[in-house]
C-alpha cells in the first residue's frame, strides 16, 4: 500500500496533468475496482503514477461516462 506522501504525490501529479478528485475515483473504480487511492498495491500505484505522467486532456475526457455525469476537468 502507498504512503500519505505516495498519495499526495499521485494527486499532484493528476492535478499537474487537469485531472480532478472525481477523474482520479473514476480511474480506480473503472481500472482497479478499488475506492479509494489508499487501496492500491505499490505495482497499481506505479502504473497509475506513470500513466497520469503521460496523460492528455484527451485522456481525461474519455473518463466521462454518460451526458449526466460531469467533465473530469475544470
Amino acid at each position: 500500500m502507498p504512503t500519505e506522501p505516495q498519495i499526495r504525490r499521485l494527486y499532484a501529479i493528476a492535478g499537474s496533468r487537469g485531472w480532478t478528485h472525481d477523474g482520479i475515483k473514476r480511474l480506480l473504480e473503472s481500472n482497479y475496482r478499488l475506492k479509494t487511492s489508499k487501496d492500491l498495491t505499490m505495482e497499481q500505484y506505479d502504473e497509475v503514477c506513470a500513466f497520469l505522467e503521460k496523460s492528455t486532456v484527451a485522456d481525461i475526457a474519455t473518463m466521462k461516462r454518460d451526458l449526466n455525469t460531469p467533465d473530469l476537468f475544470p
